[in-house]
């Protein structure tokens, strides 16, 4: 699964067999049902060194299965193929800013970075003590979710 695609699909709906495909391949099992209306859980995808937050928004009558499903969330840890053309060893933020853009915001005394996405996306991106190099990268979309249905 490339690690593009996981990233392009967070916040949305309507994408039940990449949810299907995503869950075979991160852990082998479908999703818990659900506790309560938009609970959040968590995937740890371990061998895929992935942690997936999800929540499911209610269902409309044309929903297929799992079209109900959001990705809320995915957190990159070392190890996983990274989206953006992102470098685990090499990256910087000036390497960072020619992948992602120039619309940022700091905090971490510098070694957090988060580049706002025209889409509503935000990667954050996590470098280790001297700049260079990550330490994890975050994936989120601001605003409502997305319907995917056009993907």
């Amino acid at each position: 699964m490339l690690a593009d695609e996981i990233a392009a699909h967070v916040h949305g709906y309507r994408a039940g067999g990449f949810m299907r495909d995503l869950f075979e391949w991160a852990t082998d099992t479908w999703p818990p049902a659900p506790t309560s209306p938009r609970a959040r859980f968590v995937v740890e995808a371990i061998d895929r060194h992935l942690r997936l937050t999800f929540h499911r928004v209610a269902p409309l009558p044309d929903f297929g299965e799992g079209d109900e499903l959001v990705l809320n969330q995915v957190e990159f840890m070392p190890g996983a193929a990274l989206p953006f053309k992102l470098s685990w060893s090499t990256q910087t933020r000036q390497s960072a800013a020619s992948a992602l853009g120039s619309d940022t915001a700091e905090g971490g005394n510098g070694l957090a970075v988060s580049f706002f996405q025209p889409d509503g996306r935000v990667v954050a991106l996590h470098f280790l003590a001297g700049g260079v190099g990550l330490e994890r990268v975050h994936v989120v979309r601001v605003g409502p979710e997305v319907d995917l249905s056009g993907r």
